[in-house]
């Protein structure tokens, strides 16, 4: 993936992914009256359209968005659960698809905000 793959592809900053999947993770526990791990399938089900996006940017900072709230609201992933273990395949394959140092050069620090740091989180929490 180049630079101009990501600038030209990129629908959405990663702050702006983060704020839409805090909004329906809090909404599935406070209005749907749902555990934190069914808020958390419930929101994955509904960034779904972002999940599988054709721009590997969008992919990527979906999931990070996803497994950031996930992991600010206390939910572990079993490792031997074969659904669970299927969210942390996309979400290792969509970490794979990028290259943060491209990433870096073609998007401003607006668009990424907390992004490199949440993805370190993030792998340290559900891939290490």
């Amino acid at each position: 993936m180049t630079s101009n793959d990501v600038a030209g592809s990129r629908k959405r900053s990663y702050p702006m992914l983060l704020l839409a999947v805090e909004s329906v993770f809090n909404s599935a526990l406070e209005k749907g009256g749902m555990n934190r791990y069914q808020a958390f399938a419930f929101t994955y089900h509904e960034m779904d359209r972002r999940v599988n996006d054709s721009s590997p940017w969008i992919r990527c900072a979906t999931h990070i968005a996803l497994f950031k709230v996930a992991h600010a609201n206390g939910v572990h992933l079993k490792l031997g659960d074969p659904f669970e273990s299927d969210f942390r395949d996309e979400l290792r394959d969509s970490l794979n698809a990028v290259d943060i140092s491209t990433l870096k050069e073609a998007t401003s620090v607006e668009d990424l905000g907390g992004f490199e740091r949440d993805a370190e989180l993030v792998h340290g929490a559900y891939l290490c």
